[in-house]
């Protein structure tokens, strides 16, 4: 919720709509929920408030999650930009790099006459990268 202050609105609304359904219910509990938890609204409910009690927290649930969903864009809200999007330059320049860095291996490997399986073999790894085991 730090990284998304406005989302503090929708717990707001939630709430708001949840003391609304009370009052138009006449639900209430017979002492406060402590720690908060469903549980303890459920174990704190007279008799025969269940229905009240229960949907005012159906329905603050879901105003929380409307008003959360419309604030951020359904998950994409104006400004924001997936993390996808943000990674996606840096990914290109270390792939640009990588593929710099093999041809320039493969020149060198050329150079010095070594190819293929042999080289990677020699030099203690595979192709993709693996160290090599070796019979003692």
């Amino acid at each position: 919720m730090l990284m998304k202050p406005r989302m503090i609105l929708a717990v707001i609304a939630g709430g708001a709509a949840g003391v609304f359904t009370f009052m138009i219910t006449g639900a209430g509990l017979v002492a406060t929920p402590s720690p908060g938890s469903i549980f303890a609204y459920l174990t704190m409910t007279p008799r025969g408030g269940y229905f009240g009690v229960i949907l005012g927290v159906l329905i603050a649930t879901g105003v929380s999650f409307l008003v959360g969903a419309v604030l951020l864009g359904f998950g994409k809200a104006s400004g924001d930009t997936p993390a996808d999007e943000d990674e996606a330059p840096a990914e290109a320049e270390t792939e640009t790099e990588a593929t710099s860095e093999s041809e320039a291996r493969s020149e060198a490997g050329a150079e010095t006459g070594a190819e293929g399986e042999d080289a990677h073999e020699r030099n203690g790894a595979r192709k993709d990268g693996a160290p090599v085991m070796k019979e003692a």
